[in-house]
């Protein structure tokens, strides 16, 4: 079997296991934001800038009903991730995980919310049926980089501290 060949039978199966796992962590991120929206716990971080000089998504996202939406659009676009194919799935997490951030101020969850986007992006472009075959894989190359390099990185750092001997 010649290397492009097994490309061709590998690489449908990975791209539809990372899109189960980021459409599973998509979908327990909405979750808990919902939960904590219901719950009562404030689910958006008191801003110091001046209304006018924040962008007028982040104004209309303060309303809890309009961020209540865009986290329904991401718990369904997370289940059509893990369930569906096409590109444009990957693409709506991406926009309602970036929204998310800019009502939150931020990351929910340090730099796993910045990891998921990281592997939405990737998986948008490797999910692109009308993209070539090259650039569907250097897209799923990008999130394995991006995971090994970020990974590595916190690793080394760690390993210089006793504490983690």
């Amino acid at each position: 079997m010649t290397a492009a060949v097994a490309s061709l039978t590998v690489f449908p199966s990975a791209v539809a296991l990372v899109s189960a796992l980021a459409g599973l962590a998509s979908l327990i991120n909405a979750l808990e934001l919902l939960w904590l929206a219901r719950a009562g716990t404030s689910t958006h971080a008191r801003s110091t800038e001046a209304p006018a000089m924040q962008p007028r998504i982040v104004r209309h996202l303060r309303d809890r009903r309009a961020f209540a939406i865009v986290l329904v659009m991401q718990c369904g676009a997370a289940v059509a991730l893990a369930t569906r194919e096409g590109a444009v799935w990957a693409a709506i997490l991406m926009f309602t995980t970036y929204v998310s951030a800019l009502r939150l101020r931020g990351n929910v969850n340090g730099g796993s919310d910045a990891m998921l986007f990281t592997v939405l992006g990737g998986l948008t472009l490797a999910r692109l049926d009308a993209a070539p075959l090259f650039w569907r894989e250097a897209g799923f190359l990008y999130i394995a980089a991006q995971l090994v390099l970020s990974y590595l990185r916190a690793g080394v750092a760690k390993a210089q501290h006793r504490a983690w001997w």
